[in-house]
């Protein structure tokens, strides 16, 4: 199971790609972000891993038959936060920050 840290994609623009009926109306497109990594630092930019980086662990992993593959140190605990989260059927940090955010459909 793949765990990514930071990885250098397009993902945090991927909302170009989506339909006109798919579209959130009621909320501003997002600017795009530096290094196309949403709220990063230039230090967690710094540290992130391009594709072909996540892909070598990848495959590294698969070869060694390791389950979780966590491209990344977690210093902060967010692992064992979501965790928590899990075991207590809460809601994990960055969920709260994105989906419930304002959203009156969130919550």
């Amino acid at each position: 199971m793949l765990c990514p840290g930071l990885v250098r994609t397009n993902l945090g623009t991927s909302a170009r790609n989506r339909s006109d009926d798919l579209r959130d109306a009621d909320r501003a497109e997002l600017p795009a972000q530096p290094a196309n990594i949403p709220n990063a630092t230039a230090e967690d930019r710094a540290h992130a891993l391009s594709p072909a980086e996540v892909a070598e662990r990848v495959l590294a992993a698969v070869r060694e038959r390791q389950f979780y593959i966590l491209t990344h140190e977690d210093p902060e605990g967010a692992i064992e936060r979501r965790m928590r989260a899990i075991l207590e059927e809460g809601t994990p940090d960055v969920v709260h920050a994105s989906v419930f955010a304002g959203d009156a459909r969130g919550g």
